[in-house]
């Protein structure tokens, strides 16, 4: 099952290789990497507010992975700003 998984992550992997390669070719790297700037400059205005929308606090939450390792993370939430603390994480 973590093997085909895995191969699926590294299909993926590789396609999206493909795609840039295709999109550098078509578009040339500065029309591309001005697209790529525009496209993060939308997910922060879009990120931060989502962040704005929610009440400023401490969220904690805590997990257990298949093979045992436990996952930890406090998230503080401040404005339009989000610090994620994964303290308490197993290595």
């Amino acid at each position: 099952e973590r093997e085909g998984d895995l191969r699926a992550q590294l299909m993926a992997m590789e396609r999206g290789a493909v795609r840039l390669r295709e999109a550098l070719s078509r578009y040339g790297l500065p029309r591309l990497s001005a697209n790529v700037d525009a496209l993060r400059a939308y997910a922060s205005k879009m990120m931060r507010a989502s962040l704005r929308a929610l009440p400023d606090g401490l969220y904690r939450f805590e997990d257990s992975l298949d093979e045992g390792a436990t996952v930890r993370a406090a998230i503080t939430i401040a404005g339009d700003s989000a610090t994620v603390d994964f303290t308490g994480t197993d290595p």
